[in-house]
């Protein structure tokens, strides 16, 4: 018993998995951030480049 306890103690692959959700839920709430902060400017970007494109024939 005192075996198995030492070995679960031991043990890090849980640790590495809870880690692993950690970083990926902030990468998720930074790109969602940025998104959201820039995200209009790149639609006026993209739409003022379809308008260009439209007025020159394209």
């Amino acid at each position: 018993m005192k075996h198995l306890l030492a070995r679960f103690l031991r043990e890090e692959d849980g640790a590495t998995i809870v880690e692993y959700a950690i970083l990926a839920s902030l990468i998720s709430i930074a790109a969602i951030a940025i998104i959201l902060l820039v995200g209009d400017e790149v639609l006026t970007l993209f739409r003022g480049a379809e308008s260009s494109m439209k007025q020159n024939g394209m």
